[in-house]
């Protein structure tokens, strides 16, 4: 385990609630558990009353529009740019602290298999990747894409601009960032033995219907059902990729060594 001597990203939590709307009762239980098990981190959520939006083109606009998932998208890495830390997704249940990672410069996992995730990432302020990043929505805002989603805009900068880094779904890690494999932040591995977080894709920003919500949601209940699930959903997301393609080549490749350190071990409180 690292001691505290070690730390490199702070101990902050970040979170975005944009529009003013109600939490549902799964979110608040969220957010409780999220404190309950980070008590010793600070927890900042960024809304109306505490970001500017005139600061920056993009988030004027996406506010006025009222695409607030987009105007988190670059709330994020203003965040961790300016101040460092762990941002979550507010559909996000923690299961362990992230205590171990923070020796990382900067961390995230893999959504899908041929996808990397937005909805967890770690980092050291002034990371240079996270630059890399905020600079196409500060310098080039009409390049984004309120259609395209911020997991798909990591991942194409990941592949171009991040040495050594291919995209075959494995654990990896490079120069200054550590990429952890789909089953450390965003889906159940078996017995959630291997996870720091779940997320639940709640989707806040639109509504979903009816049926296939409770669907969803009495299939979470089963024993064994959402690990279940999702093993399919993942299988299915490769087909649908825009980066199946490279994924596949990737896989074909050798597997390299040196995977980042998973720190976990045991199975999560729940």
């Amino acid at each position: 385990m690292p001691q505290e001597d070690d730390q490199i990203i702070p101990k902050i939590i970040h979170t975005c609630w944009f529009g003013g709307g109600r939490k549902s009762a799964k979110m608040l239980k969220l957010e409780r558990l999220r404190k309950q098990t980070l008590h010793d981190y600070e927890h900042v959520e960024w809304n109306e009353k505490n970001i500017e939006f005139a600061r920056f083109p993009f988030l004027a606009k996406c506010h006025q529009s009222r695409h607030f998932a987009h105007l988190s998208d670059m709330v994020r890495l203003i965040k961790l740019f300016e101040i460092g830390g762990i941002y979550l997704d507010t559909d996000v249940e923690v299961v362990r602290t992230f205590t171990p990672l923070l020796s990382n410069e900067m961390f995230l996992g893999y959504m899908w298999d041929c996808n990397l995730g937005t909805a967890i990432i770690g980092a050291r302020a002034g990371h240079p990747i996270i630059e890399g990043l905020l600079e196409t929505y500060v310098v080039r805002p009409d390049e984004i894409s309120t259609d395209v989603p911020n997991n798909d805009m990591m991942t194409a900068a990941f592949i171009a601009t991040v040495e050594g880094f291919r995209l075959d779904g494995r654990a990896w890690r490079g120069k200054n960032v550590a990429v952890y494999d789909k089953t450390t932040f965003e889906h159940p591995s078996f017995l959630w033995r291997r996870n720091y977080t779940v997320h639940h894709f709640s989707a806040s920003w639109r509504q979903e219907r009816r049926a296939k919500a409770v669907i969803k949601g009495l299939i979470a209940q089963m024993p064994l059902g959402l690990y279940l699930y999702r093993k399919y959903i993942c299988a299915k997301s490769i087909g649908l990729s825009p980066f199946k393609d490279l994924y596949k080549e990737a896989r074909a490749s050798a597997p390299r060594p040196v995977p980042p350190p998973q720190e976990a071990g045991g199975r999560p409180s729940r």
